[in-house]
C-alpha cells in the first residue's frame, strides 16, 4: 500500500492539519500553478476557484495546495449534492458537524476558523454560489477553494484556471511536463518500452496533455509497449479502471458526467463543435449548426468543455471531441448527415478561395485565405469524404498544395467551369513534381498554356509556374522563354496580380543570371505596383529578391534592410510559409558576414514547413545554411543531423540544381570540421565547364553555397573562441586566460564581444573609452593612447588574430565563431 503524498514529500505538514482530503500521488508539472495558487491563499482575498475541464487535474491541485498551507483545511466533495441542502449537509459531515440548518453551518464554520475548506466538484450547484457568499459574509476567517468546471460568477471570486500540461517540441522531448507525467505514472505502473520517447511524444499529444488521459494511458504500458499503445489510441477512448470516484475511473466518465449537466441546447452546440478536425471559429459553427450558437457557446466555454485556441477560435480537447462524436448515434440521421454536409460546404468554399489565391493568383478570395487554411488543414481533410464532383475536386487541390493530400485531384469533365479545370491542372502538377515526374508536369503546363477554353490568366499562371519550375531545375534559358510568353499575353491592369507575380519572376531570374539590370528594373516595378494596390506578399518576393542581389554584392546593410522589409510584408500578409522561407534567408545572411548567433536565431525561429508540396529547395537552403552553421562551431552531430534533413526534403527532387547545392553544402560542412581537403575544393570551383560551373552562372543560390564553401575553407575547423560574459576570461584554441584583474582591458573585450554577437560592427575609440574606464574624463591623446595599450595587451595574451583593426575602429573578426558562456 502507497504512503500519502504528505508523509513523502511535505513531511513539515501535520496530518492532523488535513480532514478528509485523499490521498494524492506526486505533482507533476504543476509547479507554477501551485506556486500562484498557494501565493494567493497568503492573500486577504477568501474565494479561490480551479476551472477546468474534465480530468485536467483540479482536485490533485487543490490538495496540494491544503498541504501547503499551515492552517486547518477540509476537504468536502460534492460529487453526489444536487442542491442548496445537500451541500449544507456535505458540508456539515465535512466538518464533522450533525445535520443541520443554515445557521448550524455558519457556526461550525466560525467554530474551526481560521481555516480553508476545499469544495470539489461544485459545477452542478453553480446555482447555489449565492449560498456560498453568505457564508463568506458570516465567517470572514474562512478561506473556500473551490474545484469546478464552471465560474461560480459571485462577487470576489479568484479565478485560475487550468489549461493541459506542456506537450513535446523539436527535440525535447523529455522536458514537456506531458512525458514527465506519462513516465512517473508508468513507472508507478510496471511500465516497459519507457525508452520509445518518440511513441510517448505521439501519445500525450494525442491526448492534448490532459492529466487524467495520459495516467490512464501510462497505467497501461504495463500490457502494452508506448509504440504498440500509439498505434491503437486511435481505436476509441480508454477504459482503463481508476481507484476513486465513479465518475473519475475512465475518461469518458469523467465527461459523461459534465454531460449530464449540459441543457439538451448546449448539448447540441457541442454536438456541432465535435464535427470539426481541429479548431474552428464561431461563426464556422454558425453555419455548420444552421443557427445562433452564441449562447449555448459561451456556456459551454464557461463549463470548459471548449476552450480557446489562439485568437479569435476555439477547439476541443480529443477526449471531449470524441465522446460528443458518440452521442451522434443518438441522433437522427438526417441531423448527422446535414452536419457533415454543411461542414464540407464551409470548407469547399474556404478551398475554392485558396485556389483561386494561390493556384489561380486572382483576387476572389480574401488576401488572409492562406494563412486561414493552414490552420484547417484537418477540416479540409476530414471534409473531404462528404464531397463529390466541383466540390471534391476544389477540396482536393486545395489539400495537394497544402500538403495534406498524396493522390491526385480526381479528374475534371470538360462540362466543369474552366476555373476548376485549371486549379485542378495546376494542382497535378505540383503533386506530381513533389514525387520528382519533371517532365510529366511541364508537358501538363504546356497543355495548359495551349488551351485557348481556359481562361487567359489561368493559361499564363501555369506559364509563369513552368518558368519558376525551370529555373529551379537550372534552365534559365527555358525559364527565360516561359516569362515571356507570359509577359506578352499579361496587361498590368486587367491582370494586376498574374502580371505582378511574372515580374517578380522574371526579376528573381535577372538576379539569377547575374543581369543587374533585370534584376533592379524587374524587381523594382514589381515592389511599386503590388504595394500600390495591396499585394504585400507579391512586394515581400521582389523585395527579397533585392535583398539578394544586395548581399551578393557584398551590400549587407542594404540586404538586412530589404529582407527586414520583405518578411514584414509577409507577416502583413499572414503568408507564414514565405516569412518561414525567408528567415531561412536572413540565416544565410548574417552566415555569410559571420554573425554566427544572429544566424542561428533566425534558422531556428521559423523553419520551412515539411507538410507542404515544392518546396524541397527551400528546405534544402534551411537546413543546409543550418548544417554549416553547426560546422562552423565544431558541433558535428547537430551538422549531421541537418544534412540528413536537407537531404529528406529533397528526396524526389532528381535534378542539377538539388544535386549542386547538396554537393556544395556537404563539402562546406565538411571543410569546417577538418573532414575534405581544401586544395581538392581550389581545384574543384576553378573548373569552368562541368554542371556545377554552370549553375553558378545561373543561379543565386548556387553562387551564395559557393561562398560558404569559401567560407569554410578559410575557417576550416579554427579553434572557436569562448568568452565569459562578462569577459572575466576566454578561451582560444584550449587554452583559457584569466581576466579578472585586467581592468580596462577585460572591460573592452566585453564591449567587443557584445558588438560582434549583436551585428553592430566595429567600435571607434571614443565607446571603447567609456567602456573601459566608464566614468573617466580623459583628453583625447591619452585617450587613444590607453586604448591602443588595452588592445595591445589582449593581442600579447592570445588574441593577435582575434582582433582586428579597421579605418572606424575595432572589431572581433567577423569570420570568427564566437560562444559566450557562462561556466567556469
Amino acid at each position: 500500500m502507497s504512503q500519502p503524498v504528505e508523509q513523502i514529500l511535505v513531511p513539515y505538514r501535520k496530518s492532523e492539519l488535513l480532514h478528509g482530503f485523499p490521498v494524492v500521488r506526486p505533482l507533476v508539472g504543476r509547479s507554477g500553478d501551485l506556486a500562484e495558487l498557494v501565493g494567493w491563499l497568503d492573500d486577504e482575498a477568501q474565494l479561490f476557484t480551479l476551472l477546468g475541464p474534465p480530468g485536467i487535474g483540479k482536485t490533485s491541485l487543490a490538495t496540494w495546495a491544503a498541504m501547503r498551507w499551515a492552517q486547518p483545511a477540509w476537504f468536502c466533495d460534492l460529487s453526489n449534492c444536487i442542491d442548496g441542502d445537500a451541500l449544507r449537509q456535505a458540508l456539515l459531515a465535512s466538518l464533522g458537524e450533525p445535520a443541520g440548518d443554515g445557521r448550524r453551518v455558519e457556526a461550525a464554520l466560525a467554530e474551526h476558523a481560521p481555516s480553508l475548506v476545499v469544495l470539489d466538484n461544485f459545477e452542478q450547484l453553480v446555482g447555489e454560489a449565492e449560498q456560498l457568499a453568505s457564508w463568506r459574509r458570516a465567517a470572514p476567517a474562512t478561506r473556500w477553494l473551490v474545484t469546478s468546471r464552471e465560474r461560480l460568477a459571485i462577487d470576489g471570486e479568484r479565478v485560475l484556471e487550468l489549461g493541459p500540461l506542456g506537450l513535446p517540441q523539436g527535440d525535447t522531448v523529455e522536458a514537456a511536463t506531458s512525458v514527465q507525467l506519462f513516465l512517473a505514472r508508468a513507472r508507478d505502473a510496471g511500465g516497459r518500452g519507457l525508452d520509445q520517447l518518440d511513441a510517448i511524444a505521439t501519445i500525450v499529444s494525442a491526448l492534448d496533455g490532459v492529466p487524467l488521459a495520459i495516467e490512464l494511458a501510462a497505467a497501461r504500458t504495463r500490457l502494452l509497449a508506448p509504440a504498440v499503445l500509439a498505434e491503437r489510441l486511435e481505436a476509441g477512448l480508454l477504459s482503463m479502471a481508476k481507484r476513486g470516484p465513479s465518475r473519475h475511473r475512465t475518461l469518458a466518465d469523467a465527461i459523461a458526467w459534465s454531460w449530464a449537466l449540459l441543457t439538451p441546447s448546449e448539448q447540441r452546440v457541442l454536438m456541432g463543435c465535435a464535427v470539426f478536425a481541429g479548431s474552428f471559429t464561431a461563426e464556422g459553427l454558425e453555419r455548420v449548426l444552421d443557427a445562433d450558437v452564441i449562447e449555448p457557446l459561451a456556456s459551454l466555454r464557461d463549463k470548459s468543455l471548449v476552450h480557446t485556441v489562439g485568437e479569435h477560435r476555439l477547439g476541443l480537447y480529443a477526449s471531449v471531441r470524441a465522446y460528443a462524436r458518440a452521442q451522434w448515434k443518438g441522433q437522427p440521421s438526417v441531423w448527422v448527415d446535414g452536419l457533415h454536409k454543411r461542414h464540407a460546404r464551409l470548407f469547399v468554399e474556404m478551398a475554392a478561395g485558396f485556389n483561386r489565391c494561390r493556384l489561380l493568383m486572382t483576387r476572389d478570395a480574401p488576401v488572409t485565405i492562406p494563412a486561414d487554411l493552414q490552420r484547417d488543414l484537418g477540416n479540409l481533410q476530414a471534409a473531404l469524404p462528404h464531397t463529390e464532383g466541383v466540390e471534391r475536386i476544389e477540396l482536393a487541390s486545395a489539400l495537394v498544395v497544402l500538403g495534406g493530400l498524396e493522390v491526385e485531384p480526381p479528374e475534371p469533365t470538360p462540362a466543369m467551369p474552366p476555373s476548376t479545370r485549371a486549379v485542378a491542372a495546376l494542382a497535378r502538377h505540383r503533386l506530381w513534381v513533389s514525387r520528382g515526374d519533371f517532365e510529366r508536369g511541364h508537358a501538363l503546363l504546356e497543355g495548359l498554356m495551349a488551351d485557348e477554353t481556359m481562361p487567359l490568366e489561368a493559361r499564363a499562371m501555369a506559364a509563369v509556374v513552368a518558368g519558376v519550375r525551370r529555373r529551379i531545375e537550372g534552365d534559365a534559358m527555358r525559364a527565360q522563354i516561359a516569362h515571356a510568353w507570359a509577359a506578352e499575353r499579361l496587361d498590368p491592369v486587367a491582370h494586376p496580380i498574374v502580371y505582378g507575380i511574372n515580374v517578380a519572376c522574371m526579376g528573381r531570374l535577372g538576379c539569377d543570371l547575374d543581369d543587374a539590370d533585370a534584376a533592379e528594373r524587374f524587381n523594382t516595378e514589381a515592389v511599386r505596383q503590388q504595394e500600390r494596390v495591396g499585394e504585400w506578399w507579391l512586394a515581400g518576393l521582389a523585395l527579397a529578391n533585392l535583398a539578394q542581389r544586395a548581399q551578393e554584392q557584398g551590400d549587407y546593410a542594404k540586404a538586412e534592410a530589404l529582407l527586414e522589409r520583405a518578411i514584414q510584408r509577409f507577416r502583413e500578409a499572414g503568408e507564414t510559409t514565405y516569412e518561414s522561407v525567408y528567415a531561412a534567408i536572413c540565416g544565410g545572411l548574417y552566415l555569410e558576414q559571420g554573425r554566427l548567433e544572429l544566424a542561428r536565431r533566425w534558422f531556428a525561429s521559423a523553419p520551412v514547413p515539411d507538410d507542404l508540396v515544392s518546396l524541397g529547395v527551400p528546405r534544402l537552403l534551411h537546413h543546409g545554411g543550418y548544417a554549416v552553421l553547426e560546422a562552423l562551431e565544431n558541433h558535428e552531430p547537430e551538422a549531421e543531423a541537418q544534412l540528413e534533413r536537407a537531404r529528406r526534403a529533397t528526396a524526389h527532387a532528381d535534378c542539377a540544381l538539388v544535386h549542386g547545392l547538396t554537393e556544395l553544402y556537404v563539402g562546406a560542412v565538411d571543410l569546417a570540421l577538418g573532414r575534405a581537403s581544401a586544395d581538392a575544393w581550389r581545384a574543384r570551383l576553378r573548373t569552368e565547364d562541368d554542371e556545377l560551373a554552370r549553375l553558378r552562372r545561373t543561379n543565386v543560390d548556387v553562387r551564395f553555397a559557393t561562398r560558404l564553401v569559401v567560407l569554410a575553407m578559410r575557417r576550416g575547423a579554427s579553434p572557436v573562441l569562448k568568452v565569459h560574459p562578462e569577459a572575466r576570461w576566454f578561451e582560444l584554441g584550449g587554452a583559457r586566460v584569466d581576466l579578472g584583474r585586467r581592468g580596462a582591458p577585460r572591460l573592452i573585450l566585453r564591449a567587443l564581444v557584445r558588438a560582434h554577437v549583436d551585428g553592430n560592427g566595429a567600435l571607434g575609440g571614443d565607446v571603447l573609452v567609456a567602456e573601459g574606464w566608464p566614468g573617466e574624463r580623459i583628453l583625447v591623446e591619452a585617450a587613444a593612447t590607453r586604448v591602443r595599450v588595452a588592445i595591445a595587451t589582449l593581442r600579447k595574451l592570445g588574441l593577435r588574430e582575434v582582433i582586428v583593426t579597421r579605418d572606424d575602429g575595432y572589431l572581433v573578426d567577423p569570420g570568427l565563431a564566437v560562444d559566450v558562456v557562462a561556466e567556469g
